[in-house]
């Protein structure tokens, strides 16, 4: 599982933590913290110092996990990118309060795939 989390979220095990960037020190923490397995996992917007490629490694990794296991992961954020296709719900929040939620599909019906990432972006 180490090895894997080192691959999926591209660590140098070289790295010294006193000189690395904000990013790769949140890859390492990720790591970290996910080496034992979880039933329900609750991350709250930790992707936020992430690059664009390391994000959705991250998250196709965790896709995976639920996928093969029998776990959960409830992910709070705002940086929306890579997510259309990934939950199976949502949930809309906004000064505190539930908007609206639902199954992912519901939000994404009758609007094109090629703009599935902008569209959740809108809401």
């Amino acid at each position: 599982r180490r090895d894997e989390l080192i691959g999926v979220l591209d660590i140098d095990t070289t790295w010294r933590m006193h000189a690395v960037s904000d990013g790769e020190r949140r890859r390492v923490q990720l790591a970290m913290g996910l080496i034992r397995p979880w039933t329900v996992l609750l991350l709250d917007e930790i992707t936020v110092d992430l690059d664009v490629l390391s994000r959705a490694n991250f998250l196709g990794w965790l896709r995976a996990e639920t996928e093969t296991r029998v776990c959960t992961v409830v992910y709070a954020t705002h940086i929306l990118d890579n997510l259309a296709g990934w939950p199976t719900h949502l949930v809309h929040m906004h000064l505190g309060r539930v908007k609206e939620w639902d199954r992912a599909e519901k939000f994404l019906e009758g609007v094109d795939e090629k703009s599935g990432n902008s569209t959740l972006g809108q809401l």
